[in-house]
């Protein structure tokens, strides 16, 4: 979890413009980053993912307007499919989606796939290494599963000073 404290490269990636044109479109109000990770697959250690699941399943709300967007950014290319989803299990009831018929999908290396995070959604086994990142960000009106705001974690995020004034404004410490 939280790779953009210790790596510039996850910070460039945690900025990304069209990343931030979106959540701008989707939270005119503003937004703050709920959860990111770094997740590494393989054959041999398969990711936690691979179960089905929302992103955040206890605040699920059927509703056109997400109160949360995932960016899911593919950092390998691998030539079977790579993730299901259960198209419209945003929408509906918790457990109405079960007869709905999951998609499976293919990425390269930089593909990035944008969801509401209540969509329903696992990785598939692999039998080589696949590496991905996952930025969720949400409303302010929802409490981050993460919270950067301790003196401890934010002297670590800090002593990063590339793009920390942005960082610092990401996390959510404005909204405090």
């Amino acid at each position: 979890r939280s790779p953009f404290i210790k790596s510039r490269i996850y910070r460039k990636l945690m900025l990304d413009e069209k990343m931030s044109y979106i959540c701008r479109k989707i939270f005119p109000s503003g937004y703050q980053l709920h959860l990111t990770r770094a997740v590494t697959s393989s054959r041999t250690s398969q990711a936690f993912s691979k179960q089905m699941h929302r992103d955040i399943p206890y605040i699920h709300t059927p509703t056109k307007y997400p109160l949360s967007i995932s960016f899911l950014t593919f950092l390998s290319s691998y030539e079977n499919n790579q993730l299901r989803i259960w198209p419209g299990s945003h929408a509906n009831e918790f457990y109405e989606w079960k007869g709905n018929k999951g998609i499976d999908m293919r990425f390269k290396r930089g593909d990035t796939l944008v969801f509401d995070s209540n969509l329903i959604h696992r990785t598939l086994d692999t039998t080589t290494r696949v590496d991905y990142v996952l930025h969720m960000f949400s409303s302010p009106i929802i409490k981050p599963v993460v919270d950067y705001s301790s003196d401890s974690t934010l002297k670590e995020i800090s002593s990063e000073t590339y793009l920390r004034n942005e960082i610092l404004e990401i996390i959510g410490l404005k909204y405090k």
